[in-house]
């Protein structure tokens, strides 16, 4: 009988647990401390590339759904395929990505305090910068063309809302730089 309340016990908490996968491939967000978290969710598990994002609160007792997938003519208004969640410097926003175009994914925030979400910009976050001049900003990968052909993906700082602070580095490769210590000076 004990066996079995313990499996029972076992199964209830992991049940809510995010997936290796979800854990190591920017599906899920943890705010300092360890609560709250967020996750990409698709049905009632938590997935990478999911169709719903979810903010859970004490161990997932306390569950909200935040953003949830549609379908829109213009594609920086699609939502789904959520993946790259990160929280905002001052935990009031979470950013995250959502397919979009055929070559670039769309950058959105959702305010954690009134649910509004809103579209950032094109691209692919990088990180969100900790320390330093620009706290808070957005470092994000674009795609660009080259006229001749092919294409390239420099690192672009965006604020919060989106506007365009500058150019950063010539490539994506060069974001562990600027994302390992969180400073861009």
């Amino acid at each position: 009988m004990k066996r079995h309340f313990v499996a029972l016990l076992v199964m209830l908490i992991t049940a809510n647990a995010p997936s290796a996968s979800a854990q190591n491939s920017g599906e899920m967000a943890i705010a300092p401390g360890g609560d709250p978290t967020f996750y990409v969710m698709n049905g009632g598990t938590p997935e990478p590339f999911g169709d719903r994002i979810v903010e859970c609160r004490n161990s997932c007792a306390q569950k909200r759904v935040l953003v949830t997938a549609n379908s829109a003519s213009e594609p920086k208004q699609m939502l789904g395929h959520f993946s790259g969640l990160k929280l905002a410097v001052d935990g009031e926003a979470l950013f995250f990505e959502s397919e979009a175009w055929a070559t670039s994914n769309a950058v959105h925030a959702v305010d954690l305090a009134t649910g509004q979400q809103r579209y950032v910009t094109d691209g692919s976050i990088a990180c969100v910068i900790g320390t330093g001049r620009f706290q808070g900003a957005l470092l994000v990968a674009k795609r660009k063309h080259f006229v001749q052909g092919g294409s390239y993906n420099p690192l672009y700082l965006f604020d919060a809302n989106g506007k365009e602070l500058g150019l950063a580095a010539l490539d994506v490769d060069e974001a562990p730089k600027f994302c390992g210590s969180g400073e861009l000076q």
